[in-house]
């Protein structure tokens, strides 16, 4: 009688996640903490080597495509309408004569001038980036800060009770 080896599991079949998409979209709060939606993945990475057909898909807001649309469209968004490509660039309106006005009946104040005018375009990748991934910068800038702070905290609660390794 031969005994199961819990270490050398039989293969998995072939094309695990073929058609599927992430389940982390639809995983618990306290499953993507711990990342235990990944755990199938795994054991079929653990009972033989992963191919390409094993990989599950991204969801349809998360593909290149859609993320270079997203960031293009904030990119153009911050530049003249005349440095944008003609598919995005604003319809031309046909020039219509506007009415004769007399310019001495008309007059102008000059414009209360302003400490610094914000240009309206500036066309910064950088702001462009940032309204992208506003929220993915922000979090896991948040998380690092976490993190290094807790570590500081614990290393240095160790220090002032004087063990020292």
């Amino acid at each position: 009688m031969r005994l199961a080896n819990p270490f050398s599991p039989p293969p998995a079949p072939p094309a695990f996640g073929a058609g599927k998409v992430i389940p982390e979209a639809n995983a618990p709060f306290f499953s993507k903490l711990i990342f235990h939606w990944l755990v199938p993945l795994l054991d079929v990475g653990f009972s033989r080597p992963l191919e390409t057909d094993d990989l599950w898909n991204l969801p349809p807001h998360q593909l290149t495509g859609a993320t270079t649309d997203a960031l293009e469209a904030n990119f153009y968004a911050r530049c003249e309408p005349g440095k944008r490509p003609r598919s995005i660039q604003p319809d031309v309106t046909i020039f219509e004569p506007e009415e004769h006005v007399d310019e001495k009946a008309s007059v102008s104040k000059p414009a209360p001038k302003s400490k610094k005018a914000k240009p309206k375009y500036d066309s910064s990748l950088f702001y462009a980036l940032h309204r992208t991934f506003f929220v993915r910068i922000w979090v896991g800038g948040f998380l690092k800060l976490g993190s290094g702070t807790s570590a500081f905290a614990f290393d240095y609660s160790i220090f002032m009770t004087g063990f020292h390794p």
